[in-house]
């Protein structure tokens, strides 16, 4: 089991995600790369197909800037 604080997938890559498909699969997700079942690479590789993953952040911060 991994201990609270040691995901193996970043932040970004878990919004997006979230985002994405919400919070069910979000969690199933990263359950699955903590447990070694699924590397972050994998991942990254399917969810930033069609928007890089900088992109993908900038864009994040950009919301959330405009919410301020």
């Amino acid at each position: 089991m991994v201990k609270r604080g040691q995901n193996k997938l970043d932040a970004t890559s878990f919004s997006k995600l979230y985002d994405d498909y919400g919070v069910e699969v979000a969690n199933a997700v990263l359950y699955s790369v903590n447990t070694g079942h699924v590397t972050a690479e994998e991942v990254e590789r399917k969810i930033y197909e069609d928007e890089s993953k900088e992109d993908y952040s900038a864009r994040l911060k950009a919301e959330w800037a405009d919410e301020e």
